[in-house]
């Protein structure tokens, strides 16, 4: 395989939604609230798009995408491409990978990057990817793993482990002993790791 798995970074990058059908809707779901600047644009843009962007403002353009557009559509960080047009998506890929411009297909084509299925908590993100060839198991194992683990309860505990790391690394000059420390406990309980919180806390004071 030839995918690298990665965070991106995507606070003030302009990205671009072309289409505005159910996966267009989707799609733009999971970019809310991460600091983008989204644009949206299709011959018709759906109420559910138009709802979203009263939550976060998004810019919608209501027109035809076409071949023309290229220096628009290439001014973008990133480009998710969701029409029905295959040969018109297969153009506009062709030119974005010659630009190496990142973009997503919402057909079964090559992508220069693939939208695993999340579960995105505050202090935690879990990404389940079959590469594409079967995304259903993606969705099965998401909710496998929504079932079988407490999440609320890692997430919880994750955020005071983030903490705590940022106490141990005032109060610690050597890097083997904040490992160390931190190795210990991981395996804490939520009141274990408040007391320890609270330690470090008193003696930072």
């Amino acid at each position: 395989m030839f995918y690298y798995p990665i965070m991106l970074n995507i606070k003030s990058k302009k990205i671009l939604i072309i289409g505005s059908g159910k996966v267009a809707e989707r799609k733009l779901k999971s970019l809310i609230g991460k600091g983008a600047d989204i644009t949206v644009i299709s011959t018709e843009i759906s109420d559910k798009i138009r709802s979203f962007s009263k939550i976060q403002e998004i810019k919608l353009i209501e027109r035809q995408v076409d071949s023309d557009m290229m220096d628009f559509i290439s001014s973008f960080y990133l480009v998710i491409l969701a029409t029905d047009d295959r040969s018109l998506q297969d153009y506009i890929s062709e030119r974005l990978n010659e630009k190496s411009i990142l973009y997503l297909r919402a057909d079964d084509k090559d992508s220069s990057f693939i939208s695993p299925s999340s579960i995105e908590m505050e202090n935690l993100c879990i990404s389940i990817s079959t590469y594409g060839k079967n995304p259903g198991s993606s969705i099965y194992l998401k909710n496998l793993i929504q079932e079988k683990l407490d999440l609320d309860n890692i997430n919880r505990k994750i955020g005071l482990l983030s903490e705590i790391r940022d106490l141990i690394k005032l109060n610690y000059d050597e890097i083997s002993d904040r490992k160390k420390l931190l190795s210990e406990i991981q395996d804490y309980s939520i009141d274990e790791l408040y007391d320890y919180l609270s330690t470090l806390r008193n003696r930072k004071a």
